[in-house]
């Protein structure tokens, strides 16, 4: 029964979490585009200068309607290849992913630092995925779509659940607990 209460506690912060989230998204985040527009912009230009690293002639550029950012287009060899829009810029995935972390048990201070390396990783898989969307786009054009809509968008979600599955199997534990915050609290 007490396994039970807690899962209840969990699923209804996690709802509560979602809930915020989306309220907050749509309100403000959604309407202003600021925030997007710049994750979004950063992970077209980031994309394409590591694949002009890799050899590969890419550009990128942000285009706009009526001053409201709509997407960014990467380019192969000045003919557009990949269009990333907001959906596609990982922001709703991490927070998502905090959103689990708040609802789960835990250390808040562990809770942040988990949360703050986590994103980053989020993002660094995000980019990883946009890679290889480009690279799928050139050399394999026939199988983009399907790739892009599910295979690495469930390759994502997995890396995030694993994040998540480390999180409530090694952080949240409460003899792990203690051994981290023996660790954290040591003054060097």
């Amino acid at each position: 029964m007490h396994s039970n209460k807690q899962l209840y506690k969990f699923l209804i912060k996690a709802l509560f979490l979602y809930v915020l989230w989306n309220v907050i998204y749509h309100s403000w985040i959604s309407k202003d585009t600021k925030v997007e527009e710049k994750m979004t912009s950063s992970i077209a230009l980031v994309s394409s200068r590591i694949m002009n690293w890799w050899g590969y002639n890419m550009q990128y550029k942000d285009y706009y309607e009526n001053n409201h950012f709509e997407y960014s287009e990467i380019k192969y060899n000045n003919k557009p290849l990949v269009l990333i829009a907001n959906p596609c810029n990982g922001l709703n995935l991490i927070m998502l992913f905090i959103g689990f972390i708040i609802a789960y048990p835990g250390n808040w201070r562990l809770k942040g630092v988990y949360i703050f390396f986590g994103s980053i990783l989020i993002c660094l898989i995000n980019l990883i995925r946009v890679q290889i969307l480009l690279l799928n786009s050139i050399h394999y054009q026939s199988s983009f779509e399907f790739n892009h809509k599910y295979t690495y968008t469930v390759a994502v979600y997995l890396c995030v659940f694993a994040l998540w599955m480390i999180w409530a199997n090694r952080f949240s534990n409460r003899k792990n607990l203690l051994i981290l915050n023996k660790v954290a609290s040591k003054t060097y």
